[in-house]
């Protein structure tokens, strides 16, 4: 995930970098950063996501985050999400309500999120279609998952506050002083990697200027 020097690395940074690159490498068997099937881009997102879960003071492990099994080792910190949660309940259910409840929230609101995050993304597959099928889609879609990215910020604050309960942010510069972030240039290794999958899979161009 490409972070710029000016950007505020959030708790929803932490999300975005897990949900795009965590689960192909979980398939792919490569947590390990000594894993020989590491290229460098898919080392660096390695190492990127691992810095954001010691800035958030969360263990680095995949199955852990995504069942929110790291709300059970600061569960003093959740009170105030707690209290606020049992409000609508009745005084018998809300002695019943237990911090395990965000362990169950917490998975489910991160999924929901993805599959909506993906309806609104979908259409930008389309970007070889007819120029008029484009107006349409900028003049119709494009309101339409602004709007869906609106009604995302709630679910995007209870997310948060469960990953950082303190509010926590950092700067690109801090990540990379305190807690490990690589330091190598996102970008120039994406392109580096998405030349040598088009190398692999079309081969060098032959030249066929004219002499």
């Amino acid at each position: 995930m490409h972070i710029k020097p000016t950007d505020r690395v959030t708790a929803i940074t932490l999300l975005d970098c897990f949900d795009a690159d965590c689960q192909k490498n979980v398939d792919a068997g490569i947590w390990d950063e000594a894993d020989e099937q590491h290229s460098p881009l898919s080392l660096y997102r390695l190492r990127q996501l691992k810095s954001l879960f010691r800035a958030f003071d969360i263990k680095c492990s995949p199955q852990g985050f995504t069942h929110g099994f790291f709300i059970f080792d600061r569960l003093e910190l959740y009170q105030p999400i707690l209290e606020r949660l049992g409000r609508p309940l009745t005084d018998e259910k809300r002695r019943r309500h237990r911090p395990s409840a965000l362990t169950v929230l917490f998975p489910w609101l991160r999924e929901y999120r993805r599959e909506v995050l993906r309806a609104k993304d979908s259409y930008q597959g389309f970007l070889s279609c007819p120029p008029a099928v484009w107006v349409f889609l900028e003049d119709v879609v494009d309101p339409i998952a602004d709007s869906i990215a609106q009604c995302l910020a709630p679910i995007d604050a209870v997310l948060s506050e469960l990953i950082a309960p303190d509010g926590r942010t950092f700067t690109l510069e801090a990540l990379i002083a305190d807690h490990g972030h690589p330091t190598e240039n996102f970008l120039d290794l994406q392109r580096a990697d998405e030349d040598a999958f088009f190398r692999a899979a079309f081969g060098d161009d032959e030249d066929c200027s004219e002499t």
